[in-house]
């Protein structure tokens, strides 16, 4: 059981339960002797850097990627994090919560990692915090944001998309322009909301 307030604008309350994997959230309701129909090789798998300070959280994350065939490796803070990337991992995706201990938070993190590798590395960013100034500093940096309490299947969800952007247009503004010349008066609409449930309605 988690709270976090902050004054003269509100709190959130959350509870986390970690489940067996047969009962994780994106798990389909397969019968005895059934297959699942998904085309293994429509699934984008990789290594993806977990930075996340809350163990249970971590945890679970680790369960759910290791469960959609992806490779995770996991770091509590940033200085974790860079001492794997100093020790040879090379992930394919940050999944990283913004407020982090000690002095680097993920958005810190997720441009070092990118300096290092010399790579636009995708990067989703979970965060509590829907101010103004952190949506903001989270897009301007080319990074995905996804609240907390985070959803396994919203994150399994989007490393998909993210992973089969091909890394010559992974660069946001570079699709941006693509898109651009193809559909010029296309307006970008931004859907801020903590509830999953009418962001999804309204994307549909």
């Amino acid at each position: 059981v988690d709270v976090r307030s902050q004054l003269g604008k509100g709190s959130m309350f959350s509870i986390g339960v970690i489940l067996a994997p047969d009962k994780l959230p994106f798990a389909e309701n397969l019968q005895p002797g059934e297959k699942d129909q998904t085309d293994a090789t429509s699934r984008h798998t990789g290594a993806i850097l977990v930075i996340e300070d809350d163990r249970d959280l971590c945890e679970l994350l680790e369960v759910v990627l290791t469960e959609e065939g992806h490779r995770p490796a996991t770091a509590p803070d940033g200085a974790s994090a860079l001492d794997l990337i100093a020790h040879g991992l090379r992930p394919d995706l940050i999944l990283a919560d913004y407020n982090l201990p000690h002095g680097m938070d993920g958005l810190d993190v997720a441009a070092k990692v990118r300096d290092i590798l010399h790579r636009r590395i995708p990067v989703i960013v979970l965060t509590g915090d829907i101010s103004t100034d952190t949506l903001r500093r989270i897009a301007s940096q080319d990074c995905v944001q996804l609240n907390k309490p985070v959803n396994a299947v919203d994150v399994t969800q989007t490393i998909q998309h993210l992973l089969l952007i091909p890394p010559a247009v992974s660069h946001p503004s570079a699709a941006r322009r693509s898109e651009a010349r193809h559909a010029p008066d296309m307006p970008v609409i931004f859907v801020v909301d903590d509830d999953s449930h009418v962001r999804e309605g309204i994307r549909s």
